[in-house]
């Protein structure tokens, strides 16, 4: 068993197949990609559940954007250009 596998398992309480899967993850570089992705995913859920108009559509894009700094005017050209 690897060192990782050991932690997953000790530490976090995972059984061996999640460990081995997060594992697989992490050496073809996936795991972060794909923990953003759903990030990205519960953040967008969160806001359309919101207290937000209904008139105004959630853009986890551009939210994103705004995030990094960017204006909602410039995020919203930026988005446009690309």
């Amino acid at each position: 068993m690897r060192e990782k596998d050991n932690y997953f398992q000790q530490q976090l309480g995972l059984n061996e197949k999640t460990s081995e899967a997060i594992r697989m993850l992490m050496d073809e570089g996936l795991l972060e990609p794909l923990l953003i992705d759903l990030r990205n995913a519960l953040e967008a859920e969160e806001s359309q559940n919101s207290t937000k108009p209904s008139g105004i559509k959630f853009d986890p894009f551009k939210e994103d954007l705004i995030r990094r700094g960017f204006s909602a005017e410039e995020a919203e050209e930026w988005l446009q250009s690309h």
